[in-house]
C-alpha cells in the first residue's frame, strides 16, 4: 500500500446560480487544492499517525493550506481511498 496527502484551501465563496457571480463569507469550504503542491507522497514506512503529523508540518510551511486528506493507492491512483481527512 501507498499513501499520499492531498491538500486543502478554502474556496471563494462563490454562491451557486448567481448572475452576475455573488460571494459570500458564508459559502466559503475547504476545497481540494490544484496545482504540484497540493500532492505530496508519504514515506510508507511511516505510521499513520506520523503520516498525520508530518501533513501538519506541510500545511504550516505552504501557507494557505486549511486541511489534508491522506490517501492509500494500490497501483494506481485513479483507485485510491481517503484514508483520514484533517481541517483546522
Amino acid at each position: 500500500m501507498k499513501h499520499y496527502i492531498k491538500f486543502k484551501i478554502l474556496s471563494t465563496g462563490y454562491v451557486e446560480g448567481t448572475i452576475p457571480p455573488q460571494f459570500s463569507k458564508d459559502y466559503v469550504r475547504p476545497i481540494d487544492a490544484c496545482g504540484s503542491d497540493s500532492v505530496y507522497y508519504l514515506d510508507n514506512r511511516l505510521s499513520l499517525s506520523n503520516m498525520v503529523l508530518k501533513g501538519r508540518e506541510l500545511c504550516e510551511k505552504r501557507g494557505n493550506k486549511v486541511g489534508f486528506s491522506i490517501y492509500r493507492y494500490n497501483d494506481s491512483l485513479l483507485h485510491s481511498r481517503e484514508v483520514v481527512c484533517v481541517v483546522f
